[in-house]
């Protein structure tokens, strides 16, 4: 079977199992959600002693990304946009894309923004489930469904991996106490 043939297939399985995953756009128009909150299962999975590494005081902000040992410094974020997590301390979190510098603190809403996820231990190691657009195509139509990974911390500085050789960097940022008034419930 060709190369092209496969990645055809491929891509029809994904749009055809992301169809069953019924979802909702939140307020701001953009970020799509699951309806039910079943497939965030592996919170059950969460224990309250990853709070002694994660800080849910503060947001984590796009950094930058790490490859081969080297931590590329984002330099065009404000432009292109970045993002910025933040963790709760029940197991949750959400991805927030900043797409200008001093966005108002009821964006950080999750009942109106943000891509959500739960974190877990699993394995020795901190993973996460989100849910969030899986592939897409050139006419707008986009599948949803579960991507996986997980996390790791190294004093103010987060890492994500993901299946990419590009590790994810993100350091700590304190925000305005207004910004943590929300919690998250899904």
């Amino acid at each position: 079977m060709s190369l092209r043939i496969t990645l055809f297939i491929t891509l029809i399985l994904i749009e055809i199992s992301s169809c069953g995953v019924k979802h909702y756009t939140l307020q701001n128009g953009t970020t799509v959600v699951p309806v039910e909150n079943k497939i965030f299962s592996n919170v059950s999975l969460f224990t309250p002693e990853l709070l002694n590494i994660i800080d849910t005081t503060v947001y984590y902000e796009e950094f930058g990304s790490k490859y081969n040992g080297i931590i590329h410094h984002l330099t065009d974020k404000e432009e292109r946009g970045y993002f910025m997590f933040r963790f709760y301390a029940n197991g949750r979190f959400n991805e927030f894309f900043i797409f200008k510098r001093n966005q108002d603190c009821n964006y950080f809403n999750p009942l109106n923004s943000g891509i959500r996820g739960v974190y877990y231990l699993k394995d020795n190691l901190i993973q996460f489930d989100k849910f969030s657009r899986i592939s897409g195509t050139g006419n707008g139509r986009h599948a949803y469904g579960i991507k996986k990974g997980h996390f790791s911390f190294s004093g103010d500085t987060m890492f994500i991996h993901n299946r990419s050789p590009y590790i994810e960097v993100y350091i700590k940022k304190k925000m305005p106490i207004e910004c943590f008034k929300n919690d998250a419930n899904w």
